[in-house]
């Protein structure tokens, strides 16, 4: 149970859960077994996070822990997910802890979508010379290496049959990578291959079923989560009553509002949840420093614009007006803007006794253009 549990889950998305767990329910009735824990390795991720300055969250280091069970009885793995959903991070932190633990690990991170097949493996030249590749090279120098340290490949870059197909003699039992001039370099125990990429749409069944598959999903907002702790305390250290209260406006907006924006908006290029949120805590930075006894106002201000200032006029609907209709009726008891216009016409004016949403047009004066000077 254990065996067929721990093993797919980590290539589960978050919506087959359910439907994965009732089979095994059917398979193994009334029985629960405990995931084997490596405590060791688990405390090293988390040490390894802190140190790179990541938010050790359970389920970030979960990931981490089942990339290191994958890569013992794999030689290739595909680290899948959406962008920012922490991919380079999951193998950053493995690799450093697995150091802590004295298995020193050199990688080497590499695009394969950056030059041409050939100048990936390799080919010959009219004069019959044979011209090395990027991938190729590389295999080679690691292949030869015998100081006793792990060798990662990362491959980190979309999935495609003009690449990938060539790999297939690499990924599966034979793990020999063959070149154009009949060289063959063989994958030694020590090296690891990992493929991130976003999904396997362009895979053919061939090359998904040689390689383990480690997915990371982001339905949850556990990446967005760790990103707002970990910069809240890299950035109020000293200003423990700041980092709270903002913690806790985090919290009360911030969740709602990204849902309220996956569910009923499209924006003209797709945004991520990630993307939104380290957005917020960019705009937040300078506004914060300038003033923060007025940190509700401010942070609504930010928050409005960083998630739906990118939202426009799309398919004849109106997104940005239909998103400031919504936060009006949703937010009636907090930080209240003017019923006048939308509430992306308003900026936060402190300068009075009393902190205030103003209109733009009394902050920015209307221009007059003398198009008759040809100006």
């Amino acid at each position: 149970m254990r065996a067929l549990r721990d093993f797919n889950i980590p290539k589960i998305v978050a919506a087959d859960n359910d439907i994965f767990f009732g089979l095994l329910g059917d398979l193994f009735p009334n029985i629960h077994v405990e995931r084997k824990r490596n405590m060791d390795l688990e405390g090293k991720i988390e040490q390894s996070c802190v140190e790179m300055k990541y938010y050790p969250e359970p389920e970030f280091i979960l990931k981490s822990v089942q990339l290191s069970e994958l890569l013992v009885i794999r030689h290739c793995v595909f680290v899948m997910g959406p962008p920012g959903s922490g991919k380079s991070s999951t193998w950053k932190v493995l690799a450093r802890a697995m150091e802590k633990m004295g298995n020193k690990t050199d990688w080497v991170d590499m695009n394969p979508k950056v030059v041409s097949t050939k100048d990936l493996y390799g080919y010959m030249l009219p004069s019959k010379e044979w011209k090395d590749g990027l991938f190729s090279k590389l295999m080679r120098t690691y292949s030869e290496s015998d100081d006793g340290k792990t060798k990662w490949i990362i491959l980190d870059g979309d999935l495609d049959a003009n690449w990938i197909e060539s790999m297939n003699s690499v990924m599966d039992d034979n793990k020999i990578l063959t070149l154009a001039n009949n060289e063959r370099i063989v994958v030694k125990p020590f090296m690891r291959l990992l493929y991130e990429i976003r999904d396997l749409k362009y895979a053919t069944p061939a090359t998904v079923s040689r390689a383990g598959i480690l997915y990371i999903s982001d339905d949850f907002g556990h990446q967005w989560r760790s990103y707002v702790k970990s910069w809240i305390q890299q950035s109020f250290t000293s200003d423990k009553e700041t980092a709270k209260n903002l913690q806790g406006l985090f919290d009360r907006y911030v969740e709602g509002t990204l849902n309220y924006i996956k569910k009923n908006s499209k924006f003209t290029v797709p945004v991520t949840q990630m993307s939104m949120v380290m957005t917020l805590c960019k705009a937040l930075k300078p506004l914060l420093e300038a003033n923060v006894k007025n940190l509700e106002y401010i942070f609504v201000y930010a928050l409005v614009w960083s998630l739906g200032g990118g939202l426009t006029e799309k398919d004849g609907i109106d997104y940005r007006k239909e998103f400031s209709n919504w936060w009006k009726a949703e937010w009636k008891t907090s930080v209240r803007f003017p019923p006048k216009g939308t509430i992306f016409d308003y900026y936060v004016d402190a300068s009075g006794d009393a902190v205030k949403f103003e209109e733009w047009t009394k902050k920015v004066q209307t221009i007059d253009f003398d198009t008759q000077q040809g100006h």
